[in-house]
């Protein structure tokens, strides 16, 4: 299988590139110095060169949620313009394509998990311009996933457990929120489930296109997410942190109120793609473990 993917320097992009050579697929990888999203006729013109492929995902976005309150334009070229411009450029070349998404389309206020069907109402500029993104793909191409994930994390790039990790080594004590509820997921996983199901939509036959969540299982709070970080790391490695306090939101000022509740339903991926995900912990673990590693220096 032929892939072109675009972001392919950030965290899922490259375990994509990882997880693609391991299964033999070719990757025709784009970072952002060579794709500028916002530019359609640059998309058009970057993308026609990469032909032949046989699918495309798109794994690049904007996710400086706070800082995008003031570069809405910039938000809005990556996360609605950009996606836009990609499903045109699939739909006009009969090309499936899977762009990842995120919870913040949603505000948080539900109790119980967000399911892919549920309305969008996100209350900041980085999830207004996420949401517009999936409307344009899906009204702009027939053959479009959008798969939702949330709470990122690997061994690569900028991610809360490698802020934790560097914290505790400098720091005794730590303070974490504990009033917002979300499920983590591992880059590395989400790169597997992204590939099972381009085996899947390249298919001739396939047909179920539309909104997919995909997460490791089970949810938690990012205080008992650091608490399992630091419980992880003390047996590999040596720690300064002694105390991790728990802390609400509104302790930690910020331009944008991030979801309380963002916890998704995946059973649609399960059903539709056979992709069942693996608890939280367990991928935490490994990657806390190779990030105290020799391999990590």
């Amino acid at each position: 299988m032929r892939i072109c993917l675009i972001g392919s320097s950030g965290q899922l992009g490259r375990h994509l590139q990882d997880a693609a050579g391991e299964r033999g697929f070719v990757i025709q990888a784009l970072a952002r110095q060579d794709l500028e999203l916002g530019d359609e006729i640059a998309v058009r013109e970057v993308l026609k060169r990469c032909l032949p492929f046989d699918l495309l995902v798109n794994a690049a976005a904007y996710t400086k949620v706070d800082l995008a309150e003031e570069q809405v334009d910039e938000a809005f070229a990556a996360n609605s313009r950009g996606p836009e411009y990609l499903a045109a450029f699939c739909r006009n070349h009969d090309l499936p394509l899977i762009h990842v998404s995120t919870d913040y389309v949603f505000d948080g206020q539900k109790q119980s998990p967000y399911l892919p069907a549920d309305r969008c109402s996100p209350v900041g500029v980085y999830g207004k311009s996420k949401a517009e993104g999936e409307r344009r793909v899906l009204s702009g191409h027939a053959k479009a996933i959008i798969l939702r994930c949330s709470w990122l994390f690997s061994k690569y790039g900028n991610n809360f457990v490698k802020t934790m990790l560097r914290l505790g080594r400098e720091r005794e004590k730590l303070t974490v929120v504990d009033d917002q509820v979300g499920c983590p997921t591992c880059a590395g996983d989400l790169a597997g489930a992204i590939l099972d199901m381009a085996v899947t939509v390249v298919e001739p036959g396939f047909h179920k296109w539309g909104i997919y969540h995909f997460c490791n299982a089970g949810s938690t709070t990012w205080y008992r997410m650091a608490c399992r970080i630091f419980e992880t790391a003390r047996r590999l490695c040596s720690l300064r942190v002694r105390e991790v306090e728990p802390v609400s939101s509104d302790q930690y000022p910020s331009p944008v109120r991030r979801p309380p509740y963002s916890v998704l339903d995946c059973s649609a991926t399960e059903d539709v793609f056979g992709i069942k995900s693996r608890p939280w912990q367990e991928a935490l673990e490994e990657v806390v473990t190779w990030l105290c590693s020799d391999k990590a220096c």
